[in-house]
């Protein structure tokens, strides 16, 4: 009995070394398999983190590139504002409503200028027109050396009267 004990035991014992392996076997392919799993996931996280730093490059790139300008187009913006807050508005509003009523008294001036025009009579004025031509012709025959020489002889015949009293 003892030798079938012995048997028994050395079978279960057999028996337990096969089933310690086979449970030692499949625990290796876990770890295994784990082993791989966590390759992966060091991969993706090693991609995770090169995108990250890539857009973080990006990020700093774009921010040396466009916050300059716009921290100047800001301060442009605060200097107009500023000048707007300075600004008299009534005043302003003021200036503005005297042009407009000078522009309609403008306009108004120009309207009736234009129907006084539409009022004259063409042939009166072509009529003043030839007188004024007639004026001017004579006026251009006129000989001014005879002109100046009355003009000194008037002089010359004034001069005695004016000695006489005492204006001269």
């Amino acid at each position: 009995m003892e030798k079938n004990n012995n048997e028994v035991a050395c079978c279960n014992n057999a028996n337990s070394d096969v089933e310690i392996l086979d449970h030692v076997s499949k625990l290796y392919m876990h770890i295994v398999s784990q082993q791989q799993y966590e390759k992966k996931r060091l991969f993706a996280a090693r991609c995770t983190m090169m995108l990250t730093a890539g857009m973080l490059a990006v990020l700093l790139t774009v921010s040396l590139i466009l916050v300059p300008p716009l921290v100047r187009t800001v301060r442009g913006a605060q200097s107009v504002v500023e000048e707007l807050n300075t600004l008299d508005l009534a005043a302003l509003s003021d200036q503005a409503n005297s042009f407009i009523s000078q522009a309609g008294s403008s306009l108004m001036a120009i309207d009736m200028a234009v129907k006084q025009l539409e009022s004259l009579n063409i042939d009166n004025m072509n009529k003043a027109i030839d007188s004024l031509t007639i004026a001017v012709q004579s006026l251009s025959n006129i000989n001014v050396a005879k002109l100046n020489e009355a003009i000194s002889n008037l002089n010359d015949t004034v001069a005695p009267f004016a000695r006489f009293f005492g204006k001269f």
